[in-house]
């Protein structure tokens, strides 16, 4: 048949050398062809074989590499698409033609030749790249080598092995700003990464069997650096900021500035209005968050308290509402709970009397005198009689004094009642055995519960009160007393 050709084009199906270069899987060198056939000036339709010869010229000449040859391809309205590799050596840096047969018997060894040869342009010979003897390129075990000296992208002047100049604003730089990376052996290290602005530095230092540091430099080659952070080399690595020398997982030194050793800005799920948020993870969904003035022991997104536990001994904030703090105890049940001994060099107190529990036999409120009870031991009740000798002290909380300090919080006794022992107290009294002025003593009355003056001293002894320190006229009301039983 006579068969004519309508060449579309011819494309490289490897890719660029410095791609290629990192790929796991190279294409090779394989080129794609694309022509159209026609018979008579029609495409063509059906099924042909072809066969591709390399040339070294237009016009006889030696062919070159592997004969490709292409069994019962099916062709569609005249087109067909290819893949060709004439070998690694066939493309050397010299022109190449390429030469066509095509035939649609394949029982007949005849090919038709198409004619002329076809000239290939450019792109086929980055195959060339890297075994060409002239070039500065090289294949390399799992890379490339580059051994034309230094080299420079944006710039003609490169002063490092590899000098990228790049504008800080997105274009392309007049050479007073430029980031560029290089490998050297300076002042006994292998490896520099180097950035530049102006005329500061910022060098990252590794030698890889060393720790990696970033370091700030006055100007490009300073050898006396700054140095800014450092992660050691090792299994365990510390990382150090500010120091040299890291003693933990991260190691921050801020003896040398008076900024914050750390600051967080903006929110985070856990708090999303907050200024600033530090999340410390841990797991099951429990968390501690330090959000602004806070801090939160979070328990799958719900504050419940903040918990320590530092060898076995327990500090915990309740977030339940209360406020209460405890030491020694995850549960604390009061605003300050120390479950164990207590230290303290001085102690201020703002109430106003030393009280002690006691369970009550009798219905009482604060303000009211109380005895022992003869019929329930260990028990008090309220004090009946002028000169009672059991008297033991006074309910505490008349008039919003509060007490100051309570003892006896023992188990079983939590909702017992505070009795007054000593210190100041409002006690019930009743000025029917006359009138009371500041300074005299008191005792129980007949008036259950209430405290009148002591006018028989014989009496007295054993069931003196305390000494008044408000008055009374007459009848009963409110006295401010400070308490001392003898």
């Amino acid at each position: 048949m006579r068969v004519t050709r309508t060449v579309i084009f011819v494309a490289v199906c490897a890719i660029g050398w410095a791609h290629a270069a990192v790929l796991a899987n190279p294409v090779g060198n394989a080129i794609t062809y694309q022509g159209q056939l026609k018979q008579g000036g029609v495409p063509f339709n059906g099924t042909v074989d072809l066969e591709f010869k390399l040339w070294d010229a237009a016009v006889e000449g030696e062919p070159v590499g592997e004969t490709v040859a292409i069994r019962e391809l099916e062709v569609v309205n005249g087109l067909f698409t290819v893949p060709l590799d004439f070998g690694p050596g066939a493309f050397t840096g010299n022109a190449r033609w390429l030469e066509v047969g095509v035939r649609s018997d394949s029982s007949s060894d005849d090919y038709t030749v198409l004619s002329p040869r076809q000239a290939l342009r450019g792109t086929p010979y980055a195959h060339y790249a890297l075994s060409s003897p002239d070039s500065a390129w090289a294949p390399a075990e799992g890379g490339i080598s580059y051994f034309g000296g230094d080299l420079g992208i944006g710039t003609d002047v490169p002063l490092l092995d590899l000098q990228v100049h790049e504008d800080l604003r997105g274009g392309r730089a007049s050479g007073s700003s430029s980031l560029g990376a290089s490998v050297l052996n300076t002042i006994g290290l292998s490896r520099f990464f180097y950035m530049q602005s102006d005329d500061t530095a910022a060098w990252l230092i590794w030698d890889m069997a060393s720790d990696l540091r970033l370091v700030q430099m006055d100007g490009m080659f300073n050898p006396a650096p700054w140095e800014r952070m450092r992660i050691t080399a090792g299994p365990f690595s510390k990382v150090g900021i500010g120091t040299t020398d890291p003693q933990a997982k991260l190691h921050v030194d801020s003896t040398r500035t008076d900024a914050p050793v750390l600051q967080l800005e903006g929110g985070s799920d856990a708090s999303p209005t907050g200024a600033g948020v530090l999340v410390v993870g841990s797991t099951a969904g429990r968390n501690i968050v330090m959000d602004g003035n806070e801090i939160m022991a979070r328990d799958n997104g719900v504050a419940s308290k903040l918990y320590l536990n530092a060898d076995g001994g327990d500090v915990a904030i309740s977030a339940s509402g209360t406020g209460n703090v405890g030491i020694g105890t995850s549960t604390p049940a009061a605003m300050l709970d120390v479950a164990g001994t207590a230290r303290i060099q001085v102690l201020e107190i703002l109430g106003a009397d030393l009280a002690e529990k006691f369970p009550i036999s009798d219905n009482v409120k604060p303000g009211m005198v109380v005895a022992i009870d003869p019929k329930h031991p260990g028990n008090l009740c309220l004090a009946r009689g002028a000169y009672n000798q059991r008297v033991a002290g006074v309910v505490s909380g008349a008039n919003d004094l509060p007490a100051g300090t309570i003892l006896g919080n023992l188990p079983g006794y939590e909702d017992a009642t505070p009795i007054a022992l000593t210190g100041r107290v409002y006690v019930w009294a009743d000025a029917s055995n006359g009138s009371i002025e500041p300074g005299d003593l008191l005792t129980t009355s007949n008036t259950p519960g209430h405290a009148m003056k002591a006018t028989d001293r014989s009496r007295s002894y054993g069931a003196t009160i305390g000494k008044a320190m408000t008055g009374l006229e007459e009848g009963r009301g409110l006295v401010l007393v400070l308490v001392n039983l003898q």
